[in-house]
């Protein structure tokens, strides 16, 4: 265990300290004092730790009850349990997700956070059953999904202006640090046992691609439903704390409650497992052990992680972005939003658990190594044109729809196993650091160049573009995979050839 703690820390220094260097750099050039420069360190230690400790407790809890369960209600072909079960689970796993919190108790006046909330969860509930019944009968991920994106962009014609990039980004922080690992292990359980002999690899994956719309298409519904464009985000300055000493204490003064908000996500999984433990799954007491000590470790890290990325990463974000905007060649936002966008999807805690699942079930073919390379670049292109949008003030649907255009036709050119991945994908680059520092950054520059009334309709819908971009180019690295694997049998069916006529 103790190999694994310190494996887990090497892979989060080095997936942190890029971001933390261009942010401390960026600090000293824009001019801010020593105190903000220690807040941002400060904090960025416990994510360290944090993401280290999250990490290797998803390994052993939230992956493992999630195969656990899914195979369970496989193997019994219970399909109405199976269907309420995962209804469940969806909606109260949402509700108390700590990203989609932050983003709710931002917007007011014609929608209270509650019901916003409440509209996103029962999407969420209702799109993993959905992709329940999309593995259980083999139905095919890229049809549902065309089907689900082009509700979203007709839907988009008749949506008051404001809701629409509300409705992208609700897509986004759903899946986040505690939903993702439970979800998609959730799957891949399922798929296991459920699909038909030999497709199991292109089932496992998906399910939290296909989660990412449900709450897209239930805030579009709501929209549509209120029909009202008085809708606001509500601003307000970075607050600034100094002296070390200071700092260091107030770190500590919103560690509880991000401690409370994770016992309220972590306790109703937990109990799921106990009740499926008592009744059907009868693990042994050391495998029992080993999840409990998972949580334990699930708890503390997102806890840690959570409370800095709130405490720091928010504020610096939004301090940044604020000067970044009163520069006076803000192009060069562009080629600076690029560079955060190849190391900051390091140091989300869900990518992590992705990169590994797919090694896994894929056998390799598909490396961690790839999947980071892949994702770095997407997402890099995708904050670069985020900057673009800004400065020229382009309307998100003329990116998406033809990112997406692309996106569904290569699905019918690449290997089936490609699309959930790229899906998957999209739905974990927008997770806590997106939220909490890349969102406010943009807010900041937008707040200056725009005006606050411009905030939901020029800085929202960027969770949106980051997502997208790494789909694109995971599917693009499927075509590749796929005219590779050609030309390599092509190869040796010639080889034969020439062997058999020789002989």
């Amino acid at each position: 265990m103790k190999t694994l703690l310190v494996s887990k820390l090497k892979e989060s220094i080095i997936s942190v300290v890029p971001i933390v260097v261009i942010v401390v750099i960026l600090s000293f050039i824009l001019g801010f004092d020593i105190d903000f420069v220690f807040k941002f360190i400060f904090s960025s230690i416990f994510l360290i730790i944090g993401l280290a400790l999250f990490t290797l407790g998803a390994d052993l809890s939230m992956i493992e009850i999630g195969e656990r369960i899914g195979g369970y209600l496989a193997k019994k072909n219970w399909i109405w349990l199976t269907i309420i079960t995962t209804l469940f689970v969806g909606v109260v796993i949402t509700i108390a997700e700590p990203d989609l919190i932050v983003l709710a108790n931002q917007v007011k006046e014609s929608i209270s956070s509650t019901l916003l909330i409440m509209a996103i969860a029962l999407g969420v509930g209702i799109y993993m059953v959905i992709s329940i019944v999309r593995t259980k009968y083999s139905l095919p991920l890229n049809i549902i999904l065309l089907v689900s994106y082009l509700t979203v962009f007709v839907l988009a014609f008749f949506l008051p202006d404001n809701f629409f990039p509300l409705a992208l980004d609700s897509g986004s922080v759903t899946t986040g640090p505690i939903s993702v690992p439970f979800i998609m292990a959730f799957g891949i359980g399922l798929a296991t046992v459920s699909s038909v002999k030999g497709k199991s690899s292109d089932d496992s994956f998906g399910t939290v691609g296909l989660v990412s719309v449900g709450p897209i298409l239930a805030v579009m519904l709501l929209g549509i439903i209120l029909h009202t464009n008085d809708l606001n985000y509500v601003y307000s300055s970075p607050e600034e704390v100094k002296g070390f000493f200071n700092i260091i204490a107030q770190f500590f003064v919103g560690l509880p409650h991000e401690c409370l908000n994770i016992i309220i996500v972590i306790l109703p999984i937990f109990l799921f497992f106990i009740i499926f433990q008592i009744f059907a799954l009868k693990l042994p007491l050391k495998t029992i052990f080993q999840i409990f000590l998972g949580i334990v470790y699930v708890f503390v890290g997102i806890s840690l992680f959570l409370n800095a990325v709130n405490y720091a990463f928010l504020t610096t974000g939004q301090s940044l972005g604020l000067a970044l905007a009163n520069m006076q060649n803000n192009w060069l936002i562009i080629p600076l939003f690029c560079i955060i966008g190849l190391v900051i999807v390091l140091a989300e805690p869900a990518v992590h658990v992705l990169a590994k699942q797919i090694e896994v079930v894929t056998s390799g073919v598909v490396s961690k190594k790839m999947m980071f390379v892949s994702l770095c670049v997407g997402v890099s292109l995708a904050l670069g044109l985020v900057a673009t949008r800004i400065l020229f003030s382009i309307n998100v649907l003329y990116i998406i729809i033809p990112i997406f255009t692309i996106c569904f036709i290569l699905t019918f050119l690449t290997p089936k196993m490609f699309t959930g991945i790229a899906f998957d994908s999209g739905g974990v680059v927008t997770g806590a650091m997106s939220t909490t520092f890349v969102l406010p950054m943009i807010i900041g520059i937008v707040c200056v160049l725009s005006g606050e009334i411009s905030i939901l309709k020029d800085a929202f819908g960027s969770l949106a573009i980051v997502a997208s971009s790494p789909i694109l180019l995971v599917l693009i690295v499927g075509f590749i995979y796929k005219v590779k694997s050609r030309r390599n049998e092509y190869k040796i069916k010639t080889k034969r050839a020439i062997v058999v006529e020789f002989e």
